[in-house]
C-alpha cells in the first residue's frame, strides 16, 4: 500500500516540475494544496495501490506501471523485482519482451549501486568542510554553506548538500563535477551536479542566483515534513514558497528570497534554527502573533483579513 507520505511526495514533485516548466502558477497551487490536503489526513490512513512507485525506476514510465498494476497486481518495487527473478514477469499480458528487457536491466543497475547506505557523521564532516572550503575558494563563488540533513546536525546523513550563490551557475557546476575527489558524474543539469565520492557517497551541488541563496537553503536544509508544512502555511497567507523565494499568488510578485531570515519572516515566523526544522512543533512556537494574507505581520486598521500564526 502507499502512504499519504508518498502521495504527498509525489504531489510536491509534480508541483516542482510544473513549476519549472512554467505553467499557470494556480495549477502549481492546486497541486500543492491537494499535498497539503493529503498530508493533513489522519497519518494512518492510506491510499488504494497507485504505481507512482515504480516510475522513481528508470524506463518504466507511467503506462507500465499501470500496466503492471493492473495484469499483475504489481505496485511495488519488491513486487517487480520478484516477478523478475522468478520469471513471471515474461508471462504478465500486454508486456511486450522489450519492455520486459528494459525493465529487467534497469532493476540490475539499482541493485548494482544498491540504496542510498548513511554515513555517520563524524566520517562526512571532513569531507564537507574539504568540499565547501574548495567551492569558497573559487572565484565564481559569492557564497557556499551545507544544506541538508548534515546542517540540521544529525548523527548519520546519505549525502551531502551544497548550495552556492554564483551569477555563473554553468562554470560552477563544471568546475565541481571535475573536482579531484569526484569518481563519477551522475547528473549534471543548469541548477544541479551530482557526483559520487568516497566509493560511492553522492554529494549534489545547487547553483542558485544570489538573491535566491535563501530560499534555497531553507529548501534544502529542512526535513520534508517541515517544508510541507511551510508551504501549506505560505499557501494559507496567499503566497507560494519554493526553492527560488516567496511569492505573492496574486499576481506572481515575488517578496523574499535573499536570505533565509526573510523568508520565515514573509511567512509570519521567528527565525527557526537549523536543527529544530523536523516538523516537530518548532512552525508554531516560532509564530509571531496574527499574519496578514500578504505575509508580513499583521498590524491594526490595514482593512486585511487576518489569520491566527
Amino acid at each position: 500500500m502507499v502512504s499519504n507520505e508518498d502521495v504527498v511526495r509525489t504531489l510536491e514533485r509534480i508541483a516542482d516540475l510544473l513549476e519549472i516548466r512554467g505553467e499557470n502558477i494556480y495549477k502549481v497551487c492546486a497541486y500543492r494544496q491537494a499535498a497539503v490536503q493529503v498530508e493533513n489526513l489522519d497519518l494512518e490512513a492510506e491510499v488504494l495501490p497507485t504505481p507512482l512507485a515504480l516510475c522513481d525506476l528508470p524506463r518504466v514510465g507511467p503506462r507500465t506501471a499501470a500496466l503492471l498494476r493492473h495484469e499483475a497486481g504489481i505496485t511495488t518495487i519488491e513486487e517487480l523485482e520478484a516477478a523478475a527473478w522468478s520469471g513471471a514477469l515474461a508471462g504478465v499480458p500486454r508486456l511486450r519482451e522489450r519492455s520486459v528487457e528494459r525493465i529487467v536491466a534497469a532493476l540490475d543497475t539499482r541493485r548494482a549501486h544498491g540504496a542510498k547506505t548513511r554515513r555517520p557523521r563524524r566520517e562526512v564532516e571532513p569531507l564537507a568542510r574539504e568540499l565547501g572550503a574548495t567551492m569558497r575558494a573559487m572565484p565564481q563563488t559569492q557564497r557556499v554553506d551545507i544544506a541538508g540533513s548534515y546542517r540540521r546536525g544529525r548523527d548519520a546523513v546519505g549525502d551531502l548538500d551544497i548550495v552556492v550563490a554564483t551569477a555563473q551557475r554553468a562554470t560552477i557546476l563544471t568546475a565541481f563535477g571535475a573536482l579531484p575527489r569526484v569518481e563519477r558524474v551522475l547528473l549534471k543539469g543548469d541548477t544541479k551536479c551530482s557526483v559520487e565520492i568516497d566509493s560511492g557517497f553522492q554529494v549534489d551541488c545547487r547553483a542558485v542566483a544570489p538573491d535566491q541563496f535563501g530560499a534555497a537553503m531553507q529548501y534544502f536544509t529542512g526535513s520534508q515534513q517541515h517544508n510541507v508544512r511551510l508551504r501549506a502555511r505560505a499557501l494559507r497567507l496567499g503566497l507560494l514558497l519554493n526553492e527560488y523565494g516567496v511569492f505573492k499568488v496574486d499576481g506572481g510578485e515575488r517578496i523574499a528570497g535573499a536570505n533565509e531570515e526573510d523568508v520565515y519572516e514573509a511567512l509570519g515566523l521567528r527565525w527557526i534554527e537549523p536543527a529544530e526544522r523536523e516538523d516537530h512543533g518548532e512552525i508554531d512556537a516560532a509564530a509571531i502573533g496574527q499574519v496578514d494574507l500578504f505575509g508580513a505581520p499583521a498590524t491594526a486598521g490595514r482593512g486585511r483579513v487576518r489569520i491566527d500564526g
